[in-house]
């Protein structure tokens, strides 16, 4: 019955299962055990103190006494109250752990663990001191050197910088490669020379035990540091030399004149370079110090590289790398270049020739990974992304699409030579959806093999465009594979959870409790889920005789309540995800990954308004109404209730959208390798929301006809035919948009207008809302038309005037209907294969002047475009149509 309750996901279930058989069999070990267990999972941990307190009293064991105690402290890190947890949980806690230890039955490590975690939660640094340099501090045995290490941090969080000091620059001898070491170590000397510390009169004569509280000390440990590693045999480690550098780097933020008695930086970059170079590592570790350097100091720091390569030009020919690490050096020289910002001064004409020339290199380089397996990498890939980068510079500074297209077919060459690339698959994913061909993407994600976590970090790139660029079938899949990870992430999080409190491992609990709480409250988690709902009532709503209200009812939206949680959503998207070697300026920065969230949210309260308006309108149709032609037998309490809904969520939605048309930060670009922008910009442009919120006022009017009556409604009458016909208006204004063609001519060439389809998939979403509201308003006046016909029979020798409102339905569906066709007509006009439009024969790419690849990969581009619009043209058409049928069943 557990592993049922569990499979279907009433965690809840089992706990008051457990409780009952306990009743029974009040001194079952296991019952109790599994009772514990049953409340971690529902994270009551209240009763998980409870349960395991009395599972101690009936069975002595420390295990379960450690289970209540970390209970507590559970209770106290995730207590909405601060001072409840300082004043009672903590302390409560640490009595019955210094109990323990009065009873001496305080011996594992897991125990010692756990009684730190205390002491740091309550900030007591000081005893947790006493405890790692006291006998229970030698029971910490597994993790290496952790002894020494917590005790060096707890120094430094004690700002006690003279101990921290000598504690780091012990771990730094230890490990001279650990770099998080060397910056603690620094960060602790500059706070003992900024303060002006000097050691007391009789501790001056004992060197050995003072810290290093000057300048010169500092500079002579990095360099007695830096010499061991420069003599021993075989190959040094990194960290003391980007030591070194470090601490010029610091020496000149500091402005100290020891800085210039240093050894030059770029000497130190140039002599790393020169033993490290041939590693993958050399680009990320010299990133930090390459902008520190002067012009002058750049300058010769890549001049000497240069030479360092041997690739001089000879006769006029390029040199190519002889082996594998003269070819990685050229890589990291490039990488490097590219990062200090010596592209930016390059003409057009230069980046081209540029790239070129590393597309010549890139292919050069396929000759040393002839016999590699698919699954491995080329040695040269980067050439080739690095080309692809030059180019797309000049795309953003030309705006010529030539350099686009010409991209997509390097990285399609690129792909072919190193399936395994993700970086090619990553790009080409980007500028397949800026293009408009959502097609390809499938595939090449697919390749990607997405697992766990990374359909939260990752999953994003496909979920933003897979919908918005008209491929309905891709984008449930993606959705329904998305969803199937949070689905399971809850439970299969718990079970860590468990098995962390069967071993003992305290420390990591808190960890995975919070690792869970951030999946529950993604915000990739959450847009999905909207997403994929409105992604339904657009598809499947009246196909397979699904009624909208039914498809409401089970997907059990209540929409009074807002169930998201705005405050605790989480941004777990990995936007550093496309690699990039361009400089600091052009980077995606911590302001950019803040604006993308804040705009996401904007969109998803968009979404979310929408699909709670939609279903608050399913929920004035009642059943019986709809099948009996007859006003509801409850007085109309229910609808009434639900009008008012609908009304407050209409006032929201329209709130929220005027506060987007007034904020700048909705029109704002990211970075080309950063996130996509959100719909918002195009949703607004189109007025989309104004389509929707007409449509939404003249479906609560035409209710409040429904609740109170049509007698005496002309002024409600005259305002739903405004608001029709404003709805009509908006539609076509967006028709308008979208009633051009796929190719255009700018200047005697021809460009490609991607920027259509995304304009047509969102009218089409907005057409199947209207769509929905209109079923929604047929069967809100049906029972109302019924009743006048019945007066009309009853009344001998009188005309009963009959009301506006039905005309005026019968003439917006007409009109609207027409609407659809016109959009139908523009859908059928992006199908490049039935429009007879070869894109091959268009000249989009300047073949003079970009022909670095064969022309294979441009067909095989050009083919897989196609094919993408042929399917959103197709899969678009089918929607129009089915909502041409739904409507033209709506016949008062």
């Amino acid at each position: 019955m557990a592993i049922v309750f569990r499979e279907m996901q009433k965690p809840e279930l089992v706990s008051k299962m457990y409780e009952t058989a306990l009743k029974k069999q009040p001194t079952n070990e296991d019952f109790y055990t599994q009772l514990f267990m049953s409340y971690v999972r529902i994270s009551d941990y209240k009763k998980q103190q409870q349960a395991a307190m009395a599972l101690y009293r009936h069975y002595p064991k420390n295990a379960y006494y450690l289970w209540a105690v970390m209970s507590i402290v559970m209770q106290a890190i995730f207590s909405p109250d601060p001072e409840l947890s300082k004043k009672m949980y903590l302390p409560l806690a640490l009595k019955m752990m210094e109990k323990l230890i009065k009873d001496d039955k305080m011996d594992t490590e897991s125990e010692v663990q756990l009684y730190l975690i205390i002491l740091d939660q309550m900030d007591n640094y000081e005893d947790s001191l006493k405890i790692l340099k006291g006998k229970l501090g030698d029971k910490i045995l597994t993790e290496y050197k952790f002894r020494k290490y917590r005790i060096a941090c707890l120094h430094a969080k004690l700002e006690d910088w003279v101990e921290t000091n000598k504690a780091y620059k012990e771990l730094v001898k230890d490990e001279p490669d650990q770099w998080t070491f060397y910056i603690a170590y620094f960060k602790s000397a500059f706070e003992l020379i900024n303060s002006g510390w000097t050691p007391p009169d009789n501790e001056e004569s004992n060197t050995e035990e003072l810290p290093d509280y000057t300048t010169e000390m500092v500079i002579q440990f990095i360099d007695d540091i830096y010499k061991q590693e420069k003599e021993k045999e075989g190959k040094a480690h990194r960290g003391p030399f980007l030591a070194r550098m470090e601490l010029y780097k610091m020496l000149k933020q500091e402005k100290r004149p020891e800085a210039d008695a240093y050894a030059p930086l770029h000497e130190m970059l140039t002599q790393y370079f020169a033993i490290y170079g041939d590693k993958h590592c050399c680009f990320g570790d010299l990133t930090a110090y390459v902008n520190v350097l002067e012009d002058e100091g750049a300058e010769e720091f890549f001049s000497n590289v240069w030479k360092s390569l041997d690739l001089d030009p000879e006769e006029g020919n390029l040199t190519y790398a002889k082996d594998t690490k003269q070819l990685q050096r050229h890589l990291a020289y490039l990488q490097l270049s590219r990062f200090r910002g010596r592209h930016l001064t390059l003409s057009i004409e230069e980046k081209i020739q540029l790239s070129e020339e590393i597309m010549t290199r890139y292919k050069e380089s396929l000759k040393f990974g002839e016999n590699l397996l698919p699954t491995d990498l080329q040695q040269g890939d980067v050439y080739c992304l690095l080309s692809v980068h030059l180019l797309l510079d000049c795309w953003q500074t030309s705006g010529d699409d030539k350099f686009l297209w010409q991209t997509l077919s390097m990285l399609e060459y690129g792909i072919s030579k190193s399936p395994a690339n993700h970086h090619f698959k990553l790009q080409l994913i980007k500028l397949y959806c800026i293009l408009g061909a959502y097609g390809p993407c499938t595939s090449l994600y697919d390749k990607m093999e997405i697992k766990h976590i990374q359909q939260d970090t990752i999953g994003y790139i496909v979920t933003r465009f897979a919908q918005s660029l008209g491929h309905f079938t891709s984008a449930s899949s993606v959705y329904v594979a998305s969803l199937k990870f949070f689905g399971v992430n809850n439970k299969d999080t718990t079970e860590y959870i468990i098995t962390a409190y069967r071993y003992g491992t305290f420390a990591k609990i808190p960890e995975f409790v919070k690792f869970r709480k951030k999946l529950s409250n993604s915000l990739n988690y959450t847009c999905v889920t909207v997403e994929k709902m409105l992604l339904e009532l657009m598809v499947d709503v009246n196909t397979n005789n699904l009624k909208f209200e039914d498809l409401i009812r089970y997907m059990e939206i209540e929409p009074e309540k807002d169930e998201i949680k705005w405050s605790d959503l989480s941004d777990n998207r990995d936007l550093a995800l496309m690699i990039s070697w361009d400089p600091d300026s052009k980077h995606l920065s911590e302001q950019d990954i803040k604006d993308s969230c804040e705009l996401e949210k904007d969109w998803l309260k968009i979404r979310s308004l929408t699909l709670r308006s939609l279903a608050a309108t399913a929920l004035l149709v009642s059943i019986d109404n709809a099948a009996t032609d007859t006003p509801a037998s409850n007085g109309g309490t229910d609808t009434q209730d639900n009008g008012e809904t609908l009304k407050n969520l209409i006032k929201e939605l329209e709130s929220h959208i005027e506060q987007l048309e007034k904020k700048p930060l909705t029109q704002k670009k990211f970075p080309l390798h950063g996130p996509a922008e959100p719909r918002t910009s195009r949703y607004l442009e189109g007025k989309h929301g104004q389509i929707l919120l007409d449509m939404l006022k003249a479906t609560s009017d035409i209710n409040n006809l429904q609740v109170n009556g049509i007698d005496n409604s002309e002024d409600i009458q005259t305002r739903i035919e405004k608001q029709l016909e404003q709805v009509l208006d908006t539609v076509k204004g967006a028709l308008s948009m979208c009633q051009c063609s796929i190719v255009t001519e700018e200047e005697g060439q021809n460009k490609f207008n991607y920027n259509l389809l995304p304009n047509l998939s969102l009218l089409s979403e907005s057409i199947c809302f209207i769509s929905l509201l209109c079923g929604v308003c047929y069967k809100l006046l049906r029972p109302l038309k019924t009743g006048m016909s019945k007066r009309t029979r009853k009344k001998k020798g009188g005309v009963v005037q009959t009301p506006t409102i039905f005309e005026q339905f019968k003439t917006f569906l007409t009109s609207l209907v027409q609407c659809i066709g016109e959009l139908h007509g523009a859908v059928s006009n992006i199908d490049l294969l039935s429009i007879s439009l070869n894109l091959s024969k268009l000249s989009l790419v300047d073949k003079e002047k970009l022909s670095q690849v064969d022309g294979e990969c441009e067909s095989r581009v050009w083919q897989k475009i196609e094919q993408s619009y042929k399917q959103s043209s197709k899969e678009l058409s089918d929607l129009l149509k089915h909502k041409v049928d739904f409507l033209s069943t709506l016949k008062l």
